[in-house]
C-alpha cells in the first residue's frame, strides 16, 4: 500500500504579498529568509524535491487580524 508524507505550510501576508512562514511548525530556513521568499519560489523549491500541492485552507485570525493561508503538500513516502 502506498504511504505518504505531508508538508503543512503556514503563510502570512508580508511586504504586500503572501509568504511561506512555517513548515510543519518550524520557520522556513531553506533558500531565502521567509520574508523574502514568494509562494512561487517556495512551491518551485519543494516541487523539485517531489512535493505536490494537494490542498489549501484559509484560516481566519482569531485575534482580529487578516487571514492566514495553509498549504498542504504530499509526496510518496520512501521506506
Amino acid at each position: 500500500m502506498q504511504k505518504w508524507e505531508y508538508l503543512f505550510v503556514n503563510c502570512e501576508y508580508h511586504n504586500d504579498d503572501w509568504r511561506p512562514r512555517y513548515v510543519n511548525g518550524q520557520e522556513v530556513t531553506e533558500g531565502k529568509p521567509w520574508a523574502e521568499m514568494t509562494l512561487y519560489e517556495f512551491s518551485d523549491l519543494v516541487g523539485e524535491k517531489g512535493w505536490e500541492l494537494v490542498d489549501f485552507m484559509v484560516d481566519g485570525n482569531r485575534s482580529g487580524g487578516g487571514d492566514h493561508f495553509r498549504l498542504i503538500f504530499k509526496r510518496p513516502k520512501v521506506d
